[in-house]
């Protein structure tokens, strides 16, 4: 215990030390410990790691006493087919949805593009159906026209008309 307190006096002694010596500017006091000071103080600090770690532990401290590295396991010819047979099954699955969804995606084009069809379709035929109610339209106003200008005529005629 004595030990421990001399190291922590000696550390303290050397930061104050330290601390003192980074100190830079005036200071003041009036000799009975009271003062005030102005001062610059600079402190730089730069560290560096690099850790790696392999390995497997069982946890809560209880260590791992097995090789770094294993090895893969070798696997039996048995295991081998049976794991080609996955892997064949798998791309089988995976072909199968691709397929499913490519023909959803051609099915759901069809539909759009029918869909623009008759949209189309639609259109043309209402603006054809409009063009023919305003030629309608035009031909009974320019009647109507000619039937006034025929009657504003005679009434002309008929106004002026000379005995």
């Amino acid at each position: 215990m004595k030990f421990n307190k001399i190291v922590v006096a000696a550390a303290l002694m050397g930061v104050t030390s330290v601390s003192s010596a980074w100190f830079d500017g005036p200071g003041f006091g009036n000799g009975n410990g009271n003062g005030y000071g102005d001062g610059n103080f600079s402190f730089n600090m730069n560290a560096r790691s690099n850790v790696q770690g392999y390995g497997n532990g069982y946890g809560y401290n209880n260590p791992y006493y097995g090789p770094a590295y294993a090895p893969a396991p070798v696997m039996t010819e048995e295991q081998q087919k049976a794991a080609a047979e996955n892997y064949k099954k798998m791309q089988e699955q995976q072909k199968a949805a691709y397929e499913a969804q490519y023909k959803e995606r051609n099915e759901m084009m069809a539909k759009m593009e029918e869909q623009r069809k008759s949209s189309f379709e639609a259109q043309q035929k209402a603006q054809k159906e409009m063009m023919a109610k305003m030629e309608e339209r035009r031909k009974a106003a320019m009647e109507a026209q000619q039937k006034a200008r025929e009657s504003h005529i005679a009434m002309m005629k008929k106004r002026y008309e000379v005995k």
